[in-house]
């Protein structure tokens, strides 16, 4: 008896386990090459302030059309605001000219989580100057007018690969006149997948449809490259299959028209 108690004593004061959990580390807030991943309709959720050039050049069919936007973004926390000016170089009866398209402020908030992550805002959009009568691939970027969209944003990321999704909703005017009514709402989604391939290289792919919009279904390809760290040139091709099937509202008869080229250089060192 006497044996079993002095056991009973020495189980009694062996020191407890602590119970082991298992934890997700947080998701990164900039991929490989130090930058917030991003598409070409989708936007980064979080990330460096910098600064970045756009270049989106329309060819083939009726294009002609070139569109160079600056935009500059500072992120405090997880806030971020974004601005954009586009210009637009197009024909016109006249001859070739040279015109800017309507200021875009966005803010962001950034909710932070283990394997998703996800930013709701907004954005507003007006003209300034004179303006640019012609459109891209959005019907709010250049064409004067002006209005709101309220954003969420999600991203997903799984070893060298990010899915990034969109949705939106707002309400815009315009000038009446060729496919533009006075006002209208317009709603869109978007999904794209990022995959970094080797080292600084990567690749996309990006789906976007909205409506009333002028491009209302695009298919987006690109390839990017890290120069530097905090210095990314993309370059690809959108394809606006909406508008080769007639969903575009200036569009009458399906068929292969024009296509977009277009590059972006971003700083956010």
């Amino acid at each position: 008896m006497g044996c079993l108690l002095w056991v009973f004593a020495a189980l009694a004061q062996q020191p407890t386990a602590e119970p082991t959990t298992t934890t997700i580390a947080p998701l990164a807030e900039e991929d490989s090459g130090g930058m917030a991943p991003e598409a070409w309709r989708i936007g980064p959720i979080g990330g460096r302030s910098g600064l970045s050039l756009r270049e989106h050049a329309v060819v083939g069919g009726e294009g002609g059309v070139s569109v160079t936007t600056a935009a500059l973004r500072v992120t405090i926390d997880d806030f971020s605001t974004d601005i954009e000016m586009p210009v637009a170089a197009y024909a016109t009866p006249a001859g070739r000219t040279t015109d800017v398209g309507n200021l875009t402020l966005r803010g962001m908030y950034r909710l932070r989580g283990d394997r998703w992550e996800h930013g709701i805002g907004g954005e507003v959009h007006f003209s300034v100057g004179d303006p640019a009568w012609t459109w891209a691939s959005r019907s709010e970027e250049l064409w004067p007018g002006g209005g709101f969209n309220a954003l969420w944003r999600s991203r997903y990321v799984s070893g060298e690969t990010t899915v990034l999704t969109e949705l939106s909703g707002g309400a815009h005017g315009a000038i009446p006149y060729g496919p533009f009514p006075r006002a209208y709402a317009r709603v869109g989604a978007a999904v794209a997948v990022d995959q970094t391939v080797v080292g600084p290289l990567g690749v996309s792919g990006e789906l976007a449809a909205s409506w009333w919009d002028v491009s209302p279904l695009d298919i987006t390809g690109l390839t990017r490259v890290d120069l530097l760290e905090g210095l990314r040139a993309r370059g690809g091709v959108v394809l606006p299959i909406g508008e080769w099937a007639a969903l575009a509202p200036d569009v009458d008869e399906p068929g292969l028209r024009d296509i977009a080229v277009v590059f972006d250089l971003v700083m956010a060192p």
